[in-house]
């Protein structure tokens, strides 16, 4: 089971096994009304009625978690990022027992609204539908062909540091999810894109904290992702990923003046801020305050 991240995004739950949960079961009249009524009932502060609603491999990964991690999950299912409003369901396809749903909400992470969007696998069995897998992320969908014309070319065009500004966010907060189930400890982008492969034990089982595009640092519309980690954790920690950081800085650099004037840098303080003239200096998981990092945010 994986987290819905604040800040974000992407991120998804997914399990390997499709069966129900041990829980009863979600209600069968269709895959849109039990993935509302899993929402519903995690926004209420009901998670033990939320449980309902998941696959019993996506509950078993949740309940493997440490318990400020679990508490975490809980928490972040239903809202991938502050602000949360207008969700709706824009269509679902529905092929024999399994079921994708593709939602778009409003988020405020700041003074403008932004759109989020996500896609939502829920499979169909012992008279119920049971959600899969739940993926956010921030801007365009994937699947925007299914409804050409709703966004302009100059929608997306317009002020490109907004999407930077979220996918710095996203790193952030993908990174204070990741350190509740690591021991306390940050990790490097590849870890966060597969923790089974990083930390030991049930704990890292199944969990994804960033989409690959993220976790591969791939560049983006003209920004070069890159990820500056801070002093290892102290050897020998159990059940911690050996790659465990103390502290971590990520940058978004501009490849040219076309794309942008500023690198923007975020770390573990939850600090945002840019460097004018589009210079990034090497640091040790900080961001340079002290070299002129101006914070915006």
């Amino acid at each position: 089971m994986a987290l819905v991240l604040l800040g974000l995004v992407s991120v998804a739950h997914v399990d390997a096994a499709g069966g129900p949960s041990k829980t009863a079961a979600a209600p069968a009249e269709g895959p849109e009304k039990a993935y509302m009524d899993y929402l519903r009932a995690v926004q209420s502060g009901a998670p033990r009625v939320a449980e309902r609603y998941l696959t019993e491999g996506a509950l078993a990964q949740l309940h493997a978690l440490p318990e400020a991690g679990r508490r975490l999950a809980i928490q972040a299912l239903a809202a991938p990022l502050p602000g949360l409003e207008a969700l709706k369901v824009v269509s679902q396809k529905v092929t024999g027992d399994r079921a994708v749903l593709h939602v778009e909400a409003r988020i405020h992470p700041g003074p403008e609204p932004t759109t989020v969007v996500g896609t939502v696998e829920l499979v169909n069995t012992a008279g119920g539908w049971f959600v899969r897998s739940e993926t956010w992320m921030v801007g365009q969908p994937p699947w925007s062909g299914l409804r050409a014309g709703l966004f302009p070319p100059e929608a997306v065009a317009v002020e490109p540091l907004r999407w930077v500004t979220a996918d710095v966010r996203t790193v952030i907060s993908a990174e204070a999810a990741y350190q509740s189930a690591n021991q306390g400890y940050y990790d490097t982008p590849a870890c966060l894109g597969r923790a089974s492969g990083c930390i030991p034990g049930p704990a890292g089982g199944g969990l994804v904290f960033l989409s690959a595009d993220l976790a591969s640092l791939a560049t983006k519309d003209g920004f070069r992702r890159r990820f500056d980690p801070g002093a290892p954790a102290p050897a020998g920690v159990a059940d911690a990923s050996p790659s465990s950081l103390q502290s971590y800085a990520y940058w978004l650099i501009p490849d040219t003046p076309a794309v942008g004037k500023t690198a923007r840098c975020g770390d573990a303080s939850g600090i945002i801020c840019d460097m004018p003239g589009a210079t990034a200096p090497a640091t040790k998981g900080q961001c340079p305050l002290e070299k002129g990092c101006v914070p915006v945010h």
